[in-house]
C-alpha cells in the first residue's frame, strides 16, 4: 500500500512536469502532443495521487514541488495552466474522500477548472476567439474547394459556408457559458473517474463514489425556479440579461432532462423485458432523440411536482409498526 501510494505521487510529479518540458518546447509537435493529453492526464494523476495520500503535508510538497518545476520548465503561461489542472485535481480527489454526490463533486471541482480556460484567452472573449477559429475554417474549406468548380458554384458553396458560420457564431454569442460549462463538467467527470480508478487498480484507495442510480436520480427542486427565472431573462431582457437568461434556461433544462430520462427508464424497467429495454433505448437513441430529450424536460418537469416514481413516499407494503 505504501509502495502504491508514493508510486502514484512520483508519478503525478512527473508526469505534470514532463508535459511542462513539451508545451514549453520549439517543437510543435511536442506542444501539440502536450495539448492533446494535459487536460486529462494531469488532473487525473493527481486525483490518484491524492486518494492514495492520507498524509496532506506529504501531498501539499509533492503539488508545490511539481508546480514550481513546471513554471521552470514550461513556463508562466503552461505553468499557470497546470496549476489549475493539479489543484482541481488535488480538489476533486479530496472531495471524492469525502463521499459527496455526484452534482456537488462535478460542479465544485468544475469550478477550479476555470483558470485553464481563461489564461489561454490572454484577455480575448470567447465570442472572439469563436470568430477567429470561423475564419480559419473558411480558409481551410476554401483551399480544399476543388479547382474545377465553377465560379458561380465556389461563390455558392462560401455563401452556404458563411450562412453556416453565422448561425453557429449566433448560437455561440448566445450560449457560450452553457458550452463551457458543459465542456468542463465533461472533463471533471472524465479526469474523476480515471484518477479513482487508477487508484482503486493499484490498492491505493477502496472507497466507492457516491451516486444515484438514473432510475432514482432527482434534480433539485431550485432548477424549476432557475427554469422560469431564464425563460422570464431570455424573453424580456436585453443584451447581457437575455444571454444570463438563456443559459439559464439551458443549465436548468439539462438537469430536468436527466430527470425526465430517469422518469423513463424506471418506467420501461416495469413494463418490459430486458430484450424490450434494450430495443426501446437502440431505437429511441438512433430514430427518436429529439422526443426523448423534449418529452424528458416535460416529464422531468411534471415528476418534481407529482413525484411519479414515488420517491418521497414510504412503501405500500410497510408492515414496521
Amino acid at each position: 500500500m505504501t509502495t502504491s501510494r508514493s508510486v502514484l505521487l512520483v508519478a503525478a510529479i512527473v508526469g505534470t512536469d514532463l508535459l511542462a518540458m513539451l508545451a514549453g518546447s520549439d517543437e510543435l509537435a511536442a506542444q501539440a502532443a502536450a495539448a492533446l493529453v494535459t487536460w486529462f492526464v494531469v488532473p487525473g494523476l493527481w486525483v490518484a495521487a491524492t486518494l492514495a495520500n492520507p498524509d496532506r503535508r506529504r501531498l501539499a510538497i509533492g503539488v508545490v514541488s511539481a508546480l514550481t518545476l513546471a513554471v521552470l520548465l514550461g513556463g508562466g503561461l503552461n505553468g499557470g495552466i497546470l496549476a489549475s489542472l493539479t489543484i482541481a485535481g488535488v480538489g476533486g480527489g479530496w472531495l471524492l474522500q469525502r463521499q459527496w454526490r455526484v452534482v456537488p463533486l462535478l460542479a465544485v471541482t468544475s469550478l477550479l477548472l476555470i483558470p485553464n480556460v481563461v489564461l489561454p484567452m490572454a484577455g480575448t472573449s470567447f465570442s472572439e476567439v469563436a470568430t477567429e477559429q470561423m475564419h480559419y475554417l473558411r480558409e481551410q474549406y476554401e483551399v480544399q474547394i476543388p479547382e474545377s468548380m465553377s465560379p458561380g458554384d465556389r461563390e455558392a458553396a462560401l455563401t452556404a459556408f458563411d450562412e453556416i458560420a453565422d448561425r453557429s457564431r449566433r448560437m455561440v454569442d448566445r450560449f457560450w457559458p452553457s458550452l463551457v460549462l458543459a465542456g468542463l463538467i465533461s472533463q471533471t467527470a472524465m479526469f474523476l473517474l480515471a484518477g479513482w480508478g487508477l487508484a482503486r487498480a493499484t490498492g491505493a484507495a477502496t472507497m466507492r463514489i457516491a451516486r444515484s442510480p438514473l432510475a432514482e436520480w432527482r434534480a433539485p427542486f431550485a432548477s424549476v425556479w432557475v427554469l422560469i427565472g431564464g425563460l422570464a431573462m431570455s424573453l424580456v431582457g436585453r443584451g447581457d440579461a437575455a444571454v444570463i437568461g438563456w443559459n439559464l434556461v439551458a443549465v436548468a433544462g439539462t438537469f430536468l432532462v436527466i430527470q425526465g430520462l430517469g422518469v423513463q427508464v424506471w418506467l420501461v424497467r416495469r413494463v418490459l423485458p430486458l430484450v424490450g429495454q434494450i430495443l426501446f433505448w437502440v431505437l429511441g437513441a438512433l430514430f427518436f432523440a429529439p422526443a426523448l430529450i423534449g418529452g424528458g424536460a416535460l416529464i422531468g418537469l411534471a415528476d418534481q411536482w407529482m413525484d411519479l416514481r414515488r420517491l418521497r413516499r414510504p412503501p405500500e407494503n410497510d408492515d414496521r409498526t
